[in-house]
């Protein structure tokens, strides 16, 4: 065989082994689903101790909330065939707290004597299959499924690295205590009041330290009993609004029975409202929402809105009371009261009412240093002064006027006629233009004569001087 036909023939073997192989390598490759990603809910199981039964579970929330156990539960198949051992919880599990429940008939009962933060739960045994799992679930949807072994156990961290749901990684054998934090479950209901809020406080000086320089929310404790305010805490905001520490306030301290106290805030000045929740903020106490007004304008600036107890509405006070007792509403200055004319009795025969007094006055001390009148004269009732008794009982008999005068229709005396124009005892004539020319002519040659007299008497020295000449000049003519 040549070169040239060992190169060929090696070159084709080649070719077909490269051929062969890539196709078994195609055909290895197969489709599946992917995998699902991990589920990390922010409650899981940190410990527990099983034997036939599950007699402790140590429980964590690593939240920045509180949540609610009432709809979670541990599941687990039970001894007997087809059933399910169903283990509720209930009340808050705080955020970044650990809790522990034991089966009330099981060997660690006795550690929840006496300790609130230990929960009892309902057990009952459990099957014995190496198929044995135990499920965290919530509102029946499955949040965590752990393959115990029996004995005791606790979470080697609480980082992703250790909650793979294998349970030789994520577990080791108890080197610790079961952590028993609080169950907690707020107040079912509080009866504190709000009764006074300082909603624009007044500018202050830096050396004043009086509460009222700060905006403030004052709440009263209506019961017989004292009331712990670290069980509770105080919202501004809306409907919807999200907590913030601006907007939510925990308070402290002991409010004795029948007592006011301060609590120091920041109050949002235009309309809102306040209301009270417990101390996880996790329950609101309708009974505690209060509505206030617009408090941004300066009209409004240091004035509380506040409970009036007198008549049991809210109201603006310009004396804020930041003190243990009830709000202050100062009185506005009484308005002077009218006496009606209605309610007065009527004066007595005599007498007649004042206009400036509203007092009777007797009519004989008004008229006590008047000169009597004279014979057969009477006073008039109207006006005080004397009169005729003829003139009252008619005219007949009165005297005539004089020319010019007239009778007085009030007092029936004689007056002149002042406003009356004498009747001319001839009719008027028309004057003619002519007569009016003469008095212009007239007026003209007496202007005349007074601008020549004027002329005379600014020359009259050569008036004068002129006139010797003149006479030198007739005598030497002679």
């Amino acid at each position: 065989m040549s070169m040239h036909k060992l190169y060929v023939f090696v070159l084709f073997f080649i070719t077909l082994s490269l051929s062969s192989l890539s196709g078994a390598l195609v055909k290895a490759v197969s489709i599946t689903d992917p995998p699902e990603p991990a589920h990390y809910a922010p409650i899981f199981v940190t410990g527990f101790q099983l034997t036939n039964q599950l007699d402790a579970i140590e429980i964590f929330n690593e939240s920045p909330d509180p949540v609610d156990l009432s709809t979670w539960s541990i599941q687990y198949r039970s001894l007997e065939e087809g059933k399910t051992c169903n283990i509720s919880l209930k009340d808050w599990l705080p955020a970044g707290g650990y809790v522990v429940a034991v089966a009330n008939n099981g060997a660690l009962s006795t550690i929840a004597s006496g300790n609130e933060n230990v929960l009892l739960y309902d057990s009952c045994l459990r099957n014995m299959g190496s198929d044995f799992t135990l499920t965290l679930n919530n509102m029946d949807t499955s949040q965590e499924i752990i393959t115990p072994m029996s004995g005791a156990f606790v979470r080697k961290g609480l980082t992703k690295t250790y909650r793979t749901n294998k349970f030789s990684t994520d577990f080791m054998a108890i080197n610790r205590s079961l952590y028993a934090g609080i169950w907690y479950r707020p107040p079912e209901s509080v009866q504190l009041q709000i009764s006074e809020i300082l909603v624009n406080s007044r500018n202050c000086s830096p050396l004043e330290t009086e509460l009222d320089c700060s905006d403030y929310v004052k709440l009263y404790n209506p019961t017989d009993q004292p009331i712990d305010l670290s069980l509770f805490q105080i919202r501004n905001g809306y409907f919807g609004q999200s907590p913030t520490s601006s907007n939510t306030i925990e308070i402290e301290g002991i409010v004795e029975a029948g007592h006011y106290i301060i609590i120091p805030m920041t109050v949002t000045n235009s309309a809102s409202w306040l209301w009270l929740e417990d101390s996880f903020g996790v329950k609101r106490y309708d009974n505690t929402v209060q509505a206030y007004e617009d408090g941004s304008s300066d009209t409004k600036k240091g004035q509380a809105y506040a409970y009036d107890v007198s008549d049991g509405l809210w109201k603006w006070t310009l004396q804020p009371t930041p003190s243990d007792t009830q709000s202050i509403f100062p009185v506005p200055p009484a308005e002077p009261v009218m006496i009606s004319e209605v309610a007065l009795a009527p004066c007595a025969e005599g007498q007649y009412r004042s206009e400036e007094t509203n007092r009777c006055r007797s009519v004989v001390s008004e008229i006590a240093s008047l000169v009597p009148c004279g014979p057969e004269q009477e006073r008039n009732p109207v006006t005080n002064r004397c009169r005729s008794v003829t003139a009252v009982l008619g005219t007949s008999d009165l005297v005539p006027c004089k020319e010019g005068q007239e009778r007085n229709p009030e007092t029936n005396r004689c007056r002149n006629i002042a406003s009356a124009v004498p009747q001319a005892e001839y009719a008027p004539e028309q004057v003619s233009e002519a007569s009016n020319n003469n008095v212009l002519w007239w007026s003209l040659a007496i202007i005349g004569l007074a601008v020549a007299g004027y002329g005379v008497w600014e020359w009259r020295h050569e008036i004068s001087n002129l006139g010797r000449k003149l006479g030198s000049f007739l005598n030497r003519n002679k």
